[in-house]
């Protein structure tokens, strides 16, 4: 691809040097086509690597039990990619407990900075508030987010 730019973007030279106005137009064209196949084909797919929720997504089918998201900024993505129709989000901390005091297996997605920043106008962040009673595993990075999961059990092996 490299080579291809090179070398359109000197033909485009040498036609605007000759006078030659809409053919350099035309290899400008060319070289913007090629340079946008480029970045379609080898830089695009490595960028939604890294921004794609798909492997935490499907993690949440290796866990058991019932899971809620917390907070409210997170996509449906998670249910597409998990297969799930419905994950409910929980809009405070304070759902969040409830939801791992439910009986059964309760699970909780949400990102390493929800779980240790205290939420706007709260004195104590998540993590504070569970204390040791929930365990929280690292699950993987969605773009710039670490993403965890908490649970009311113990973490599958």
């Amino acid at each position: 691809f490299a080579v291809a730019l090179f070398l359109l973007g000197r033909k485009g030279i040498r036609a605007a040097r000759e006078g030659l106005l809409p053919r350099a137009a035309g290899f400008l064209a060319l070289q913007v086509t090629v340079f946008l196949l480029a970045y379609d084909l080898l830089l695009v797919p490595k960028i939604d690597e890294f921004k794609s929720p798909r492997p935490v997504a499907e993690a949440l089918n290796r866990w058991p039990g019932e899971v809620a998201a917390y907070p409210a900024h997170f996509s449906g993505a998670y249910n597409l990619y998990s297969g799930r129709l419905r994950i409910p989000v929980l809009d405070t901390p304070e759902e969040v407990l409830s939801h791992l005091a439910a009986p059964g297996e309760r699970l909780v997605l949400t990102s390493q900075e929800s779980f240790e920043r205290p939420p706007r106008g709260k004195a104590r962040s998540l993590k504070e508030m569970l204390g040791d009673r929930y365990p929280a595993t690292a699950i993987g990075q969605v773009g710039h987010r670490e993403m965890v999961f908490l649970t009311n059990y113990a973490p599958p092996p």
